[in-house]
């Protein structure tokens, strides 16, 4: 109970309480619970090696933000996608589906089949729908159409069909993408339902529906994931990212008996034996966690680590708390650290020439101490 008493303090029942209570909402470990049956073939023998393909209009071709989180985050050591080998952009700016569909730009059906991927997440229909040329079935028909020509040439594949977002009401920029712009919700609900409609149509190809999980229904006049009225901002697109991993990414899950045999054959330090075992939370609790920004250079005797704990909570970090790094490298902060607030980071100092934080370049930081 050290971690109560030292950051809350108080009597021994309130120190219980706020024990059971962290204990009750702490997370049970990092591993996605997605691997949804339809993409067996993905899952399959892990991810090592193995090639995403996204295809779509603008909101692929343009989605910098996107490709950043999946690249430089989630296929990290202790990520989702770690080991997948490349993340291929097929978008094409201003494309339609039925364009797509007949070769008409660089990435087109034919060139995305070539790719032979293992993945791939299709994200095709703003352009088909928002001027109001394209009907429900008719979308739905072009995306049946795309789907059977990839899993006919590309059998061992599977496919993700990436909703396209909802639209805004406003029409942020005066750029003319919908008209007429009344007709905002109805395309957005002509997206989801098409989509929606091939939920389990063929074995293997799963519906995300980012409409529900990501940009909500119907057509809000402004959202903070929204840049403009069809395209997702840079918070969208990193919501988006984060739902597609939460779909497709795979990491090995805690392990209740490896925990429970490294906490017998070495109480004081387990993670030694079962880097992992400090996820288990009748045990440990999680003082702190953010995403790796930076580190001194590889053998820096007091080497530091900055991640995106806030800066005004960066004493809730001391001494003694073990760090976590991608989720299998763990250590003691040695009894000389020292943690600071840098920008709006926390960042822990003296960390010692032989720990690996300096070998980082992206992943999940987490610092947890003992009960």
């Amino acid at each position: 109970m050290t971690s109560i008493l030292r950051r809350v303090g108080g009597d021994s029942l309130l120190r219980t309480l706020l024990a059971a209570l962290v204990i009750a909402s702490a997370p049970s470990g990092f591993a996605y619970a997605a691997n949804d049956p339809h993409l067996t073939n993905w899952f399959a023998s892990g991810l090592a090696g193995k090639r995403i393909c996204m295809v779509g209009d603008s909101t692929t071709a343009n989605a910098s933000d996107l490709f950043n989180e999946l690249n430089n985050f989630y296929s990290k050591e202790g990520e989702g996608l770690y080991n997948v080998q490349s993340i291929l952009n097929y978008g094409e700016n201003g494309a339609s589906l039925a364009v797509f569909l007949a070769d008409g730009v660089v990435h087109g059906i034919s060139t995305t089949i070539a790719a032979q991927a293992d993945l791939y997440v299709i994200s095709y229909g703003i352009n088909d729908v928002r001027l109001g040329q394209t009907t429900e079935a008719q979308l739905t028909s072009l995306l049946t159409s795309a789907v059977n020509r990839i899993l006919a040439a590309v059998p061992k594949a599977d496919i993700v069909l990436r909703m396209p977002n909802s639209f805004l009401s406003v029409d942020v920029g005066g750029y003319g993408f919908v008209r007429p712009i009344g007709n905002a919700p109805a395309y957005s609900t002509i997206l989801r339902d098409a989509y929606m409609s091939l939920q389990n149509h063929w074995s293997n190809v799963a519906v995300l529906n980012t409409q529900d999980a990501v940009f909500g229904r119907g057509s809000p006049t402004s959202s903070v994931l929204m840049a403009n009225q069809i395209h997702p901002s840079s918070a969208g697109y990193i919501a988006l990212a984060q739902s597609l991993v939460d779909l497709i990414g795979l990491k090995p899950p805690y392990d209740p008996v490896q925990a429970a045999s490294a906490l017998s054959a070495n109480p004081t330090a387990p993670y030694t034996i079962y880097p992992r075992v400090i996820e288990d939370t009748s045990v440990f609790n999680q003082v702190a966690t953010g995403r790796w920004v930076a580190s001194s250079v590889a053998g820096a005797p007091n080497g530091y680590l900055d991640f995106t704990w806030p800066s005004n909570k960066a004493g809730d970090v001391v001494c003694g708390d073990i760090l976590q790094l991608d989720a299998n490298h763990v250590y003691a902060l040695p009894a000389t650290c020292l943690t600071v607030a840098v920008g709006l980071n926390t960042r822990i100092y003296n960390l010692g020439g032989s720990l690996p934080p300096f070998t980082m370049t992206g992943g999940t930081v987490s610092v947890w101490e003992k009960w």
